[in-house]
């Protein structure tokens, strides 16, 4: 079954649509709408896509959250999904059966792949806004306040966070958006 998932790529539009579309043809095979707006790339793993959406907050709840989505890449079928507490728009990254991911209100997150629940978090400074990069057992990041980051893997401790301001990366001051190289 998973031989016939290399045909397929899964795109998801800013709507919260996802697609699975044919490599060869361009076809459709499936579409799922799952949020109300997306801002991330979707990760893919041993025939299971994830994603992280924005969404609006229901009537009656205070500020705007986020929901992360795991699904059958071949039929589309949810196979579990997460409400979170803040809004993301950080591209997941799945290593074996970890799921990471940042978002608005400075979470990273570190959850089981297979169904969801939540391993570790780790609190940043700001909004994290941009995709985590993984390299020696350590995630790097950065967030909107102007910050780098370094953390395990394994359990989110830090390792180091520095300061574009002043500190010894030797930038000048920004808010980071973008994935670590």
């Amino acid at each position: 079954s998973h031989r016939r998932l290399r045909f397929l790529l899964q795109l998801l539009d800013d709507s919260g649509r996802l697609y699975s579309i044919h490599k060869r043809t361009g076809d459709v095979g499936w579409s799922k709408k799952l949020g109300a707006l997306a801002a991330a790339s979707p990760a893919y793993e041993d025939g299971t896509v994830y994603v992280v959406l924005l969404q609006r907050a229901k009537e009656g709840r205070g500020s705007d959250i986020g929901r992360v989505a795991a699904l059958d890449g071949r039929t589309g079928k949810v196979r579990w999904s997460r409400e979170l507490a803040s809004r993301s728009e950080s591209s997941p990254l799945i290593l074996g059966d970890t799921l990471y991911f940042g978002s608005e209100n400075g979470t990273v997150y570190a959850m089981n792949a297979r169904n969801g629940s939540v391993r570790w978090r780790f609190r940043a400074d700001g909004a994290v806004k941009g995709g985590l990069a993984l390299a020696d057992g350590r995630l790097y990041f950065g967030d909107y306040g102007g910050r780098a980051y370094a953390i395990r893997a394994s359990n989110g401790g830090l390792v180091w966070k520095k300061g574009t301001s002043g500190g010894r990366l030797g930038l000048s001051g920004g808010n980071f958006y973008s994935t670590p190289a």
